[in-house]
């Protein structure tokens, strides 16, 4: 089986049975990034991480609605949303998260880390696209 979005294919890699494709095939038309409208979720995220991914929580950060940016966010998240959890904050809540247009913020949840990494990384999205 494959799954088609806008034009592109990809390997169907979820379960066989009844329930579980059903259920895969929502999780595939559901948007790719969640957006964040409270601190209370934010931090979470950047303490407990999440379930896909290793525990990396990843919040990316834009002001403009128009911006190039959240193209290439989204198809990113789009590509890799099998692997792990998006999730953004957008407008003015960008500034009240301490968190930049274009930036993305990288955390890994505290029991998986070790003392000689960052508890969060930030990056400008623009140098991956």
């Amino acid at each position: 089986m494959k799954i088609f979005r806008r034009g592109k294919d990809s390997d169907y890699n979820g379960p066989r049975e009844r329930n579980g494709i059903v259920l895969y095939v929502l999780d595939q038309v559901s948007p790719p990034s969640t957006e964040l409208l409270s601190k209370k979720e934010y931090k979470k995220i950047l303490e407990k991480g999440t379930k896909k991914g290793a525990g990396l929580g990843l919040i990316a950060f834009f002001t403009n609605p128009e911006d190039e940016l959240i193209v290439n966010y989204a198809d990113a998240a789009n590509d890799l949303r099998e692997d792990f959890t998006f999730h953004h904050v957008n407008g003015e809540n960008v500034a009240a998260f301490g968190g930049k247009n274009g930036h993305l913020r990288l955390s890994q949840a505290g029991h998986l880390q070790s003392k000689y990494e960052q508890k969060v990384r930030t990056f400008f999205i623009r140098q991956f696209s």
